[in-house]
């Protein structure tokens, strides 16, 4: 069977796009199960409305499928649409995060006829080979005549390293590459996945992958960065998974035989504060690691109990610490107007950030579907259109909702105030950090001289 892959545009305008791992694994396991494949790469070619129409509508394909995150709910249900405008008995089939967690409102779009729930490997080669048996297949919802069908979880992969590696090939690699990806300045950069699963619960976080953490090996995830330099001459790797620490004995065998193999590749991967340490993170930066990312959250220790973090402010504060006097780079994200956020604990935040010299954007609060913050939006009637809801989501640096007890243009302007603070506070505090070393390195002297040169010059 001839099967077309698309990946929706996600956001307009953006400058650095990553590498969509979900899609290059369900190309590269129908291609092993002797199906054929194309790839149309909205996210990366960026291709006009006309142009899409036009190409779907001169396209050989007998199947599509179309993955993506919910904020690209607008655009699958556009392209199911284009599919069928070209052959209605052409089966479209809907992927990814959003269709795991909304698959209710995009079978409500009669063009769609499957949603894949979960991981989806195992599940799109089943329904490729039996599309006339679909409701045998697991892990799929589908429209019946007395309303939706699902069959119970997907069959998935147990051991990560029977996946075969991303189908590179059919992407347009050369516009990831040249991407700066998350570190300025990086490129020649491609992300990957170490693990999937999740043993956490952070309201705010849908997890598709479950809660069981399944691990890849470390000569399984050195075998696709030798791969991925060979063929593509790339020379940073960004691992997207949120625990690339979570087993330290693997996370030490991987660094070792980086470091014995004299691979030569930098790379950043994101943690939790509450698996910091020094010795590992040494060992990180001596096997290529420039970075290391946390999800901080906020800086108030009772906003962190009611989104279930599990860790606190002073575990962070050591992490940070931890992560920078092994040489490593540290980033942070935020959120503000979680449940129960006041002025305070915006402000404990910007001290925070301030204090240990740390920011990235802040983001909103933001109930997306499949999480506890969703549930929490539905009960208090703080989202009472959810289709509605739904088809308006967008970049997470954007104001969805308000899930405060303060009316909305106070939280705005609270976040607003205090992302600007944080960028003061730290300039005065770096330059008061440059004025102490100045007098360390020079002297009283040597720095009266310099300001009086300065001005009589």
């Amino acid at each position: 069977m001839k099967i077309l892959l698309i990946n929706p545009e996600y956001r307009v305008p953006q400058k650095n796009i990553q590498f969509p791992l979900g899609l290059g694994y369900i190309a590269a396991c129908l291609e092993k199960a002797g199906h054929g494949v194309s790839v149309l790469d909205l996210n990366a070619e960026r291709q006009k409305r006309q142009e899409l129409k036009k190409f779907i509508a001169g396209a050989d394909f007998d199947m599509a499928g179309i993955s993506g995150m919910i904020t690209v709910f607008n655009g699958m249900v556009e392209a199911a649409r284009m599919i069928k405008d070209k052959n209605r008995d052409l089966p479209v089939i809907c992927g990814g995060t959003a269709s795991s967690s909304a698959y209710r409102f995009l079978l409500k779009t009669p063009e769609i006829d499957v949603c894949a729930l979960g991981e989806g490997e195992k599940t799109i080669v089943s329904l490729a080979g039996n599309w006339g048996e679909r409701e045998k297949v697991k892990g799929i919802a589908f429209c019946a005549q007395d309303g939706i069908k699902e069959t119970g979880e997907p069959d998935i992969y147990g051991d990560l390293g029977e996946i075969p590696y991303p189908a590179w090939h059919l992407f347009p690699m050369k516009k990831y590459l040249e991407s700066e990806m998350i570190m300025p300045g990086i490129k020649s950069g491609m992300n990957m996945i170490s693990n999937r699963g999740c043993p956490y619960s952070c309201t705010y976080c849908f997890r598709n992958f479950g809660g069981r953490v399944r691990l890849r090996g470390a000569d399984d995830i050195i075998g696709e960065i030798e791969k991925l330099i060979k063929d593509y001459g790339v020379r940073h790797i960004n691992f997207s998974d949120e625990l690339f620490t979570i087993d330290r004995p693997r996370v030490t065998e991987f660094c070792e035989k980086v470091i014995g193999r004299k691979m030569n590749f930098t790379w950043r991967c994101l943690s939790r504060t509450d698996l910091a340490s020094v010795e590992l993170y040494r060992l990180m930066k001596k096997a290529g690691c420039l970075e290391v990312g946390f999800g901080i959250e906020s800086g108030s220790d009772r906003m962190l109990k009611s989104m279930k973090k599990h860790t606190s402010v002073a575990k962070a504060e050591f992490a940070i610490r931890a992560a920078r006097i092994s040489g490593l780079h540290v980033t942070g994200t935020f959120i503000i107007g979680m449940p129960g956020e006041n002025e305070e604990s915006i402000r404990q935040t910007e001290d925070f950030c301030v204090r240990n010299d740390i920011y990235n954007e802040i983001f909103y609060a933001t109930p997306y579907p499949g999480t506890e913050l969703y549930e929490y939006a539905i009960k208090n009637r703080v989202i009472k259109d959810e289709e509605g809801f739904i088809t308006s989501l967008g970049n997470i640096t954007e104001y969805s909702e308000n899930l405060t007890d303060m009316p909305a243009a106070r939280l705005i302007g609270l976040k607003t105030a205090a992302e600007a603070n944080i960028r003061r506070r730290r300039s005065q505090v770096n330059g008061l950090v440059k004025l102490v070393r100045y007098i360390r390195n020079y002297g009283y002297e040597n720095l009266f001289e310099n300001i009086k040169a300065r001005i009589f010059k």
